[in-house]
């Protein structure tokens, strides 16, 4: 995910941490995430394989840059890519080619259609939902028209969003991580609950949720620990994969001042999906595969049941985005929207 969103989260971490920790003692102990896992746990002998003819560039519209100034998500649907951009925080559509469609959203502000603080989007066939953090809010708007829908208003520190049918999903960094809500916005389901040690490192469980391609059912899968957590929509845990870095989430980082970011040698960036496979994106620090920071995509079936290869990018990229045969990412220092040919899978 987005290093500039990421340190937005932890400011009000630190900022809420005492009215968080003070519910620690109504929390029951249960048992903790990692012993679980090495119940539920599925097994792979998995080694990394990269992709040969990886980064071949693909020329796009100019439109994707002059009509972007500080993109920081990409999200398609179909053969749309629709891209975040702090700058005016709007959120714009373009063709695969990077020509300008139309724009998400009346301006920077907490109006009615207005987006003060974007965490996350989720298109779907209908409607194009946005995490709004601050005004506490799943904005809405009707993806043909662009027209603004009533917002569902929430209570806790909503991170991430997804839909599955006519259930919205819900993660936050609270005593359950996810929810279930209808589009009244009442909670159906309440589920993820954490030990008092995980809550007490409730950082550490930041991630990102997508739809699995199994009805009635989504994929969470964590910033820092290499694993994907499969839920039905009743909070039961269907699947839980390993993937190919095998990173337990890390130990508890505590200040004087509150928690800071977890430290990890690897992190994930981005998720990308279609209907055969799910695409990792990860930032890996210095010393590990090459000798500076970088990025590489991990490929996977959609079940999660098979690995196919990886992409190695040697510079940092930050955020994924595929659809058909080419594959887009930011560049880090240039602030660019790139797209590059997707290698082939077998």
């Amino acid at each position: 995910m987005i290093t500039y969103i990421r340190i937005f989260i932890i400011a009000l971490i630190i900022i809420l941490g005492s009215l968080l920790l003070y519910r620690l003692n109504a929390i029951d102990p249960s048992l903790s995430l990692n012993e679980e896992l090495k119940l539920s746990q599925t097994k792979n002998d998995w080694n990394r394989n990269w992709l040969k003819n990886s980064n071949q560039p693909i020329q796009l519209n100019s439109d994707i840059t002059e009509y972007l100034y500080k993109p920081e998500m990409l999200d398609t649907f179909n053969d749309t890519l629709y891209i975040t951009d702090y700058a005016d925080m709007h959120i714009k559509r373009f063709t695969k080619d990077g020509k300008y469609i139309d724009t998400f959203g009346n301006g920077k502000g907490r109006g009615p259609g207005e987006l003060s603080q974007i965490l996350d989007v989720f298109i779907s066939p209908k409607t194009l939902y946005a995490i709004d953090a601050g005004t506490f809010q799943v904005k809405r708007f009707e993806r043909h028209t662009k027209t603004t829908l009533d917002p569902i208003s929430y209570d806790n520190f909503e991170l991430r969003v997804t839909v599955i049918d006519s259930s919205i999903v819900l993660m936050g960094l609270t005593q359950d991580l996810f929810r279930v809500i209808n589009n009244n916005g009442k909670v159906e389901h309440a589920f993820g609950t954490l030990a008092n040690d995980q809550f007490a490192n409730i950082l550490s469980f930041d991630g990102l949720i997508i739809p699995s391609n199994n009805k009635n059912e989504f994929i969470y899968l964590p910033f820092y620990a290499s694993y994907m957590f499969f839920y039905d929509l009743q909070g039961r845990s269907t699947k839980t994969v390993q993937t190919l870095d095998r990173l337990k989430y890390p130990e508890s980082s505590q200040t004087s001042n509150g928690q800071k970011a977890p430290s990890s040698p690897v992190g994930l960036e981005g998720v990308s999906y279609n209907d055969d496979f799910l695409f990792l994106q990860y930032v890996s620090a210095k010393n590990t595969i090459i000798n500076r920071m970088h990025t590489y995509v991990d490929i996977y079936s959609r079940s999660g049941d098979k690995y196919f290869g990886s992409i190695l990018f040697e510079t940092k990229v930050r955020g994924i985005a595929v659809i058909d045969q080419t594959i887009y990412t930011m560049n880090d220092s240039l602030r660019q929207i790139e797209a590059f040919v997707l290698p082939e899978i077998n």
